[in-house]
């Protein structure tokens, strides 16, 4: 008799393989004489099939029978359970393997196919690409089944509760970093191979900020910071202009007056050409698999020093300059310039010409992003600027630090350790008005199962917390062995790195407010006052939450507004299949991001802005204000001035402007570029680059770069200034 496998394979009948498989099952279940039941149920199977006269029997066949035989016999009922359940593990470890080697097989037979664009930063058709996603589907699946819960799992799978870079949940690596540069680069840098010696000049202080953000990017998955790079690179600007003045000082025949003409044009030509290899290594070394590049964001623009000043400006310049024969936008790095009354914020300020021209580089490049240091959220000593407020280009900021007494406002040297994002749309489904079922939203039971989601939202990060704090400091060697982070501590190798990773936050962020509250109450807060109210309760009370869990569990919790790239889209799909099409909350490709007004409703910049700062500050751990510009509307720059102004007036603590930037590949034409091709050099639409903010980032071309949710929401995006540039004075 020969045994058909489930691979479809035969072999010949062994009554012992029968034997063994009932031998599992009965000591499974602790049953006294496991192994005569065992013999008794081989040796039955065995006279049934050959009863049976049959030439071939399936496994499943045979493990079916050896059920009935165990149910059969009265004093074996347990160890029928047991085997039962023993056939159904194995089925499920079958199934995982089946399932994993689907992955790989669909990453390396039809990589067009499986790629689902979840990273505009990431080539998934690339060779390192596929192998990076292949892996990254596999630890996702290993952290739903083996590392979390099976309600936290169900939540994540349901779309209501996110985990974020799920592949790192197991693995228990952090988020982000804004980097400790000052020792890094005053002390040297410590590499697994060599150390780099303390920069000699400017442009050599700006290759090696490239390289620390390139390594230090490989050792967590989300973005790299300085907290105020003009501040860190001043230094290097005083060393080159020293070096400079000895040259010049032991060459006769000229005055004084010469020789300092010559030093100032000497630094001027090396301070623009250490920002622009600045610039172009942060936009083109790729540093993890998939052509990535590190998610790269610099803070500057509040030193007043003349060495601050100058480092800040040729960095600005860098951007405007832009990189290749077309002078493009590079996508990375992010400026973020930070505005303050005294420093840059108004006429008179000492810093105030960097401002403008930092406005200036924003209508040409779509960055800098402006972060507020007057907001309401900063807590930040003036005599510090390590405790002032920085951002990452997603929006990730930097609360309190529970473990700095000193300086419990700190930013620099700190990172997210995690966010995970609770999505409240499927609940506001369950207890509003849209579906039909009640004339007014049952608020309560809204807020019970909002209360369960953010109880859960904190286990998951705890669960994930403790997974990164077990990890020892040699599985990120750079990472520790340089003081990137700003905290005491030795290396040790064997060390955990709680003692460091305790100074991050977790973040409990928001997705889906406005469809959420259009369930609810038929109208998202940029239309209903009741709406409105309801998500200022909502959010003071994630607020309130994070307050709690911190004190809770002695760790940093922040309240955070969730910049979803492929998330908007992916749960969107899933609140599709389980309710279907509901207009105004389901009938859309996409969620609107954390708070934010829909982008396809129509209101002009100032009500948008006032609208969204009355949330603004209430997310400590990081948000966003967008306001999307006509193309026209960026060659005014007193107008975009003055909506810079009014956004920091409304305690918004991170604020940027979209507008459309097409570039042509061919010429070099800028601008809002029609469908039909370049106007200038006539190109067809392919050699046009057609460039997109999305979560903070900017992307080479949304239409390549972006999942089928983002390019919708990109097409549906509303312009904030339409009809009121007239007002802009």
């Amino acid at each position: 008799m020969l045994v058909v496998k489930r691979n479809g394979t035969t072999e010949e009948f062994d009554r012992n393989k029968i034997f063994k498989a009932a031998l599992k099952a009965a000591i499974a279940s602790d049953v006294e004489g496991f192994d005569r039941w065992a013999e008794i149920i081989a040796i039955d199977i065995e006279r049934l099939l050959i009863g049976a006269e049959t030439e071939t029997v399936s496994v499943e066949e045979i493990q079916d029978l050896i059920e009935i035989d165990l149910y059969a016999i009265a004093s074996a009922p347990a160890v029928a359970k047991a085997f039962i359940l023993f056939r159904e593990k194995r089925k499920q470890e079958r199934d995982k393997a089946n399932r994993y080697a689907q992955i790989i097989k669909s990453r390396a037979i039809s990589p067009e196919e499986s790629n689902n664009k979840a990273n505009a930063n990431l080539d998934e058709n690339s060779f390192s690409g596929r192998m990076y996603e292949a892996s990254e589907d596999l630890w996702k699946e290993t952290a739903l089944d083996d590392f979390m819960p099976t309600e936290i799992a169900q939540l994540h799978n349901d779309g209501e509760l996110y985990q974020h870079d799920l592949a790192r949940f197991a693995l228990g690596q952090h988020n982000c970093l804004t980097v400790n540069m000052k020792p890094l680069l005053n002390n040297g840098f410590v590499t697994r191979h060599v150390t780099l010696r303390t920069p000699s000049k400017f442009s050599v202080a700006c290759q090696q900020v490239a390289v620390i953000f390139q390594i230090l990017s490989q050792h967590q998955f989300g973005g790299i910071a300085s907290g105020h790079i003009d501040r860190d690179l001043a230094p290097y600007v005083a060393k080159s202009r020293k070096k400079l003045q000895d040259k010049y000082a032991n060459m006769h025949g000229m005055t004084d007056a010469e020789r300092a003409a010559y030093v100032q044009s000497d630094l001027e030509d090396e301070l623009k050409q250490g920002a622009e290899a600045l610039v172009h290594n942060l936009a083109t070394l790729q540093s993890r698999p998939g052509a990535q590049l590190p998610f790269s964001s610099l803070n500057l623009g509040a030193d007043t020093s003349e060495d601050g000043r100058l480092a800040c400006t040729a960095i600005l310049q860098a951007m405007i300059n832009g990189v290749g024969p077309h002078h493009t936008t590079p996508p990375f790095p992010i400026l973020c310039f930070q505005v303050k009354a005294g420093i840059n914020k108004n006429v008179g300020d000492p810093n105030y010409d960097l401002k403008r021209l930092a406005i200036k580089c924003a209508t040409m490049r779509l960055t800098p992003n402006f972060v507020n240091l007057d907001c309401s959220i900063t807590n930040s000593d003036p005599d510090d600027p390590d405790t002032w407020l920085t951002a990452m280009g997603c929006r990730t900021q930097m609360g309190k630090d529970r473990f700095n007494t000193e300086q419990p406002y700190n930013r620099v040297g700190r990172g997210n350790l995690a966010p995970a994002t609770i999505i409240p749309v499927a609940i506001g489904i369950k207890h509003g008005i849209c579906q039909g079922k009640r004339e007014k939203p049952d608020l309560d039971g809204f807020r019970r199962d909002f209360e369960y989601l953010l109880k859960k939202c904190e286990e998951s990060l705890l669960i994930r917390a403790n997974l990164m704090f077990k990890q020892k400091m040699k599985s990120a060697f750079e990472m520790y062995a340089n003081p990137a982070w700003k905290c005491d501590y030795e290396y040790d190798e064997n060390a955990s790195v709680y003692e460091v990773l305790k100074h991050g936050t977790l973040a409990v962020g928001q997705l889906g407010w406005a469809e959420t509250l259009v369930a609810l109450f038929g109208a998202h807060h940029g239309e209903s006052e009741e709406a409105k109210q309801f998500l200022l309760e909502m959010t003071k009370r994630v607020n309130e939450f994070c307050v709690e869990a911190s004190d809770r569990n002695n760790l940093n919790f922040a309240a955070y507004y969730t910049p979803a790239e492929n998330l908007c889209y992916t749960a969107m799909n899933k609140l599709l299949k389980r309710f279907g099409q509901i207009r105004g909350v389901t009938d859309h490709e996409f969620l609107t991001n954390s708070i934010h007004i829909p982008v396809f409703y129509d209101i002009d910049v100032f009500d948008k802005l006032k609208e969204e700062g009355n949330f603004a500050s209430l997310a400590t751990g990081g948000n966003i204000c967008y306001v999307e510009f006509d193309a026209t509307a960026v060659h005014n720059l007193e107008a975009v001035e003055q909506v810079v102004d009014f956004a920091m007036e409304q305690n918004i603590p991170y604020f940027a402007f979209n507008f459309p930037l097409d570039e042509c590949t061919v010429c070099g034409h800028t601008g809002e570029i029609p469908a039909e091709g370049c106007p200038e050099c006539g190109a067809p639409d392919a050699a046009i680059n057609r460039l997109r903010r999305v979560t903070g980032y900017i992307t080479s071309d949304y239409r390549r770069a972006f999942n089928a949710g983002k390019q919708a929401e990109v097409h549906r995006r509303t312009k904030h200034t339409k009809g009121v540039e007239g007002t802009l004075q």
